[in-house]
């Protein structure tokens, strides 16, 4: 209800309304001469307490005052408590207020009434600026080379950390899940984040950073530790390390993996609430998130910013994560929502697919090849014209809630090597708005399927609705966009043919199958005629093309979206049919153009220094005007771009039909990374978690991302030796720990190399199988749970004598933003002795051991495949 503000004392306002309710002045607030204070106090949540530091001048008496606001109405001072030395309020918890001294004393006052409880020097450095209570221990660390633990209640030091030369640290660090974090600025070779036990001071992990001075906070949330690693400009040089730059980021908690990192800010103090991380940069706040934002609709990606994924972090490496096989070619366009992917396939099924690990959920199976793309809104799942039918799944379970008849099914309508695109629906609201076969565009209730109303165009619908104050915008292949009333379906305007009056060769059956963006109340699409051919200075109603421009028949024009005016037409490249959405952002337009992806201006698209290639002296060396940049694929595209509006660097997404996937830079179009697959890729790709999806008709469906992952291992053993009698127990034990890698910035090459770390952090929490293969061939298989430090313990009594062979292994984890590897360790192998009785009546023929040992290792053997192939299947 109130928020407490500091202005020489507490400044209650009310948080509703603003409004100032109480203000205690008080006189002597200040900081003791001497000291270094940089934080106001301290504040008791469990005590309601306020503490500070005040000095009077004339006295010379250095004072902690305690402020009660248990009535925040009526704050007053309850308690003083003079000081011996310069001294500082460093934090407080547990009923307890504690200062630190220039002198490394620490002392301990109760919270409620002021009395001192204990004092402690530390042995070595300052206690100054912040500490840590956490778990009844007390952890100072701030302008000292040691970490120091002391136990809350007595003063005692527990233990001591030498974090090394100069290795000290400025601001306060963080504590969580049992471990003590915090930046060190030593130059040995440089600085560093660490992490250590709280219970034992022992260090497990340690990332390089780059500091001046580190005046820098971290933040721990959701097992991820947030936090800057270089506070100094790139290029500077600071205790004869050049700095990297500015750079803020994210490991996780447990094994210090580097899980992102966010070049050009810095942000001093870190703050995670709401579910964001916030912090202040230059004259901005920032406010990141993880939670992603659902890509809802397979081919348009969202209404609002067509194929856009705002402030969502995307790949710049694209590495699998996952692959599922469909029966048939994935030409429909993922739409990721929730955590799941729902996606069709040629195999006439529609699918739900878990994001993070592709594992199957449901599928739905139609009548004929899936082709157009779902859109996923309020948990059902919404489909486009396959079969004669539109559909409305339940998205969780896959069952079907209605279906309506779209006009009938075609299975083929254009040329055999044009990519078949089918019309995909629009969801706003109650309504949903999809193209059809039959020539009409349809508006359904999204409640039950029921047709509010339909428009008549004169051919074929591919092209997919987008929607945009009130109007639908829709192409059809009799040549004409329409804009049509989202509310009723009359019609507001149509263009002038989108083939400009060029002639249809006979090699062309059906052109305009492109679905349009609208930004800024300009209506973008791609027409034209494939195979058509346009001369320059000839008037092709109502543009002539450009003389010495040498275009093709193939078109973008730019619309004004309340009149249907023409703004500007261009000549698109190649002769492929633009069967994609345009992509605008910040006054550009990305597109499939052709072989290539390339970038314009929206406002003057032909402005740019790029000349876009063609097909050459094949077809009169013919030019299309020139883009921002461009950047050649191999071969046609028929996928649309998906944009990340990525705070670490823009990237667009596209996939080709000489079988990649590709991201660019999208300031440039510099390629970053490629995925080939072994079919063509007219699927376009969505943007969900940090994640790229898309399919191929290799019958694919992808998952990429560049999540750090994290080399596992398992040390074990087990108590008893190599024999041991029939009935005997054996302990089998072991540690399972992360081989993290640390990035140390290289100035000579510009960037971080990755180099193995010397600590071996345990994975705590985490599922251990153990599985035993006896002597008579069968398999005992036991599951256990790390502790806290990764250390395992099972006991196993062994009911049949001969030799016995075990195994532990450890699944992986595929986290939202880490990947721990999976990893089996050797077979271990041991003796079991029947009793002296058994073995004189089993004194007869026996089997070989070595026949026994060939058996078991076969056994080991199959227990691999298996165990291999069930991970694949994840």
């Amino acid at each position: 209800e109130y928020l407490m503000a500091w202005c020489s004392g507490p400044v209650i306002l009310r948080i509703s309304t603003g409004e100032i309710v109480a203000d205690l002045w008080i006189r002597e607030y200040s900081r003791h001469p001497g000291s270094g204070q940089y934080f106001w106090g301290a504040y008791s949540r469990e005590l309601k307490m306020a503490y500070v530091t005040a000095f009077n001048g004339t006295t010379y008496e250095s004072k902690v005052l305690g402020i009660s606001l248990e009535n925040p109405l009526q704050p007053r001072i309850a308690w003083q408590y003079i000081t011996t030395s310069p001294s500082e309020i460093v934090t407080c918890g547990g009923g307890k207020v504690f200062l630190g001294t220039t002198e490394g004393t620490v002392y301990a006052l109760d919270g409620k009434t002021g009395n001192l409880l204990w004092e402690t020097h530390t042995r070595g450095g300052l206690v100054q600026q912040s500490a840590i209570y956490y778990n009844g221990k007390l952890y100072t660390s701030a302008v000292t080379t040691q970490l120091t633990c002391f136990d809350g209640e007595t003063g005692k030091i527990l233990w001591q950390y030498e974090k090394g030369g100069r290795a000290f640290s400025a601001y306060k660090g963080a504590a969580a899940y049992g471990m003590i974090f915090d930046t060190t600025v030593e130059v040995d070779p440089h600085g560093h984040v660490r992490a250590w036990d709280a219970e034992t001071g022992e260090l497990i992990w340690k990332q390089p950073a780059y500091f001046y001075i580190s005046y820098t906070t971290i933040a721990v949330a959701d097992g991820k530790v947030y936090t800057s690693i270089c506070d100094w400009a790139a290029g500077a040089v600071v205790a004869g390390i050049t700095m990297p730059g500015y750079t803020f980021a994210c490991f996780d908690a447990f094994t210090g993996a580097l899980l992102w990192r966010i070049p050009g800010i810095s942000f001093a103090h870190p703050t995670i609430a709401y579910g964001n991380l916030y912090g202040v940069y230059g004259t901005y706040v920032y406010a990141i998130t993880d939670a992603p934002r659902d890509w809802t609709h397979g081919f348009i990606g969202n209404v609002e910013n067509p194929r856009v994924a705002i402030g969502q972090t995307a790949p710049e490496v694209l590495r699998v994560r996952w692959e599922f096989q469909t029966d048939g070619d994935v030409s429909s366009s993922p739409a990721v929502v929730k955590g799941r992917v729902y996606v069709g396939s040629h195999d006439r099924n529609w699918y739900c697919l878990d994001a993070y690990t592709g594992t199957k959920i449901w599928n739905f199976t139609i009548g004929a090849p899936v082709r157009s793309s779902a859109a996923v809104v309020d948990g059902r799942m919404f489909t486009g014209n396959d079969d004669g039918y539109f559909y409305c799944l339940n998205a969780t379970t896959g069952k079907l809630i209605w279906k309506t008849p779209a006009g009938g099914a075609f299975l083929h309508l254009l040329e055999p090597l044009e990519f078949q695109v089918r019309s995909s629906p629009t969801v706003v609201g109650n309504k949903v708005y999809v193209g059809s076969l039959d020539g009409k565009i349809y508006c359904l209730k999204a409640e039950d399927g029921t047709v509010l109303w339909t428009y008549q165009t004169g051919g074929p619908v591919f092209g997919s609705p987008v929607y945009y104050k009130g109007v639908i915008y829709i192409t059809s292949t009799d040549r004409y966009l329409y804009a049509l009333n989202a509310t009723d379906g009359s019609l507001k305007w149509r263009s002038f043919p989108l083939n400009m009056n060029i002639g249809v060769p006979a090699t062309s059956s059906l052109f305009n199958i492109g679905t349009p963006t609208v930004a800024n109340d300009i209506v973008f699409i791609g027409g034209g005629v494939m195979y058509g051919t346009a001369l320059p200075g000839v008037d092709y109603y109502p543009h002539s093309v450009p003389s010495g421009a040498w275009g093709g028949a193939m078109r973008f024009f730019a619309f004004n979206a309340t009149t249907g005016a023409s703004i500007w037409n261009q000549t698109l490249a190649g002769n492929t049919q633009p069967v994609w959405v345009p992509v605008y952002w910040n006054g550009k337009l990305y597109i499939s153009e052709f072989g290539q992806v390339t970038c314009m201006n929206a406002t003057n698209p032909n402005s740019g220094p790029y000349k876009v290639a063609d097909f050459g002296e094949a077809f009169g060396a013919r030019r299309a005007g020139n883009r921002t940049w461009g950047q050649w694929l191999g071969y046609q595209i028929s996928s649309s771009v998906a944009y990340a509006d990525d705070i670490r660097g823009p990237k667009v997404y596209v996939g080709c039909d000489v079988g990649s996937v590709t991201v660019l830079n999208a300031l440039n179009g510099k390629p970053l990374s490629s995925f080939t697959t072994p079919g063509n890729v007219p699927s376009s790709p969505a943007i969900w978690d940090g994640k790229v999806y898309i399919g191929s008709v290799n019958g694919k469906v992808y998952c990429f991302d560049d999540s750090p992952r994290v080399t596992t291992s398992i040390s074990s053993d087990f108590v008893k030796g190599m024999k041991l009698k029939l009935g005997e127990s054996v302990k089998i034990r072991g540690r399972l720990f992360a081989i993290p890698e640390e990035f140390v910035w290289d100035s000579q090459k510009g960037t971080y190399v990755p180099v193995q770390s010397s600590l071996r952090p345990g994975i705590p929490n985490t599922v251990i199988h153990i599985s035993i293969i006896k002597p008579d061939m069968s398999v005992v298989n036991i599951t256990t749970t790390t502790d806290k430090y990764g250390y395992f313990e099972v006991t196993y009594t062994p009911d049949v004598a001969g030799w016995t062979c075990w195994v532990a292994w450890y699944d992986g984890e595929m986290k939202p933003a880490v990947i721990y590897n999976a990893f089996c360790t050797e077979e271990y192998w041991f003796e079991v002795i029947p009793p002296l009785t058994q073995q004189q009546a089993a004194a007869g023929p026996a089997i070989p051991t070595e026949y026994i040992i060939a058996i078991i290792l076969a056994a080991i053997i199959i227990i691999a495949i298996a165990i291999y192939i069930i991970k694949r299947k994840k």
